[in-house]
């Protein structure tokens, strides 16, 4: 049995992950500009992240993003074994 998550689960977490920071971003009144400032980035490149337009936003830039919002974020995995 792969480790791996399937490629489709994959994705439809990270549009989760995005709407859900998207919609933060909202509800906080943070426009795009400032955070793409905040983030240093442009705001066309946050527009892409947000709209699924990038796929390989990277877990780094996804604790940044949270952090921007005044969030705090972290990574908690679970490893099974091949065998059961």
């Amino acid at each position: 049995m792969s480790a791996a998550v399937p490629a489709v689960e994959a994705l439809a977490v990270m549009r989760t992950l995005r709407l859900d920071l998207r919609q933060r971003r909202i509800e906080a009144g943070i426009s795009q500009a400032e955070l793409a400032r905040r983030l240093g980035i442009s705001r066309e490149t946050l527009v892409r992240r947000e709209t699924n337009a990038v796929l390989d936003i990277r877990l780094v830039d996804v604790l940044h993003w949270v952090a921007a919002l005044g969030g705090e974020a972290g990574v908690t995995w679970h490893v099974t074994s091949a065998e059961g």
